[in-house]
């Protein structure tokens, strides 16, 4: 006769596991490097469906302000996050209704970003071939000289550049909500 209980010498107790009912109810925030590295991941769990649909940043703090549906309802929120990756709670806000999408110019300093779907090769950058439409930012300098390039899997919903830190990039993607500091665009 063989037992089939487990044996637990050391009476080790397992917290269950909550699995969330849909991937959408959490914000990734990924911290880009100067050489285009993953720096840090920061994550904030909701009870809900949430979409972000503006992001700003102060000087200090990255504000997200979107959607939160939950048990059928849905209310707007804002939340703040330092640059360490600390979340402040969800606070009610009113919703800014983002722009149509299309060729996005940027004033960055002394350059300009465009955010656009590359289709084909992007002129100065003899390394970019498209294979497929990708939602790409680069950085030109006045006189039109390709500087910098990134591309994102997903929409990207909004961009916005701050002075020493670069820009700040929200990309919708099917299954998550993600937030990219790209300090080569400084």
């Amino acid at each position: 006769m063989v037992d089939s209980t487990a044996l637990n010498l050391d009476n080790v107790l397992v917290d269950p596991v909550m699995i969330p009912t849909n991937s959408l109810t959490r914000l990734v925030l990924w911290k880009v490097g100067i050489s285009g590295q993953l720096a840090a991941t920061y994550y904030y769990d909701t009870e809900g469906l949430v979409l972000p649909s503006t992001i700003s940043f102060d000087g200090t703090n990255l504000n997200i302000i979107g959607n939160l549906t939950s048990a059928g309802t849905t209310k707007q929120f804002s939340i703040k996050v330092d640059q360490s990756g600390i979340f402040s709670e969800f606070a009610p806000a009113k919703s800014v209704t983002p722009k149509a999408t299309g060729i996005e110019t940027i004033k960055a300093g002394a350059n300009n970003l465009k955010s656009f779907i590359s289709k084909t090769t992007i002129i100065g950058i003899p390394s970019w071939r498209a294979k497929a439409p990708t939602p790409v930012i680069v950085k030109y300098t006045k006189a039109g000289k390709a500087l910098a390039a990134n591309s994102f899997i997903g929409k990207v919903r909004k961009i916005v550049w701050q002075s020493g830190i670069g820009a700040i990039v929200l990309v919708e993607t099917k299954s998550d909500n993600e937030i990219h500091f790209l300090v080569n665009m400084a």
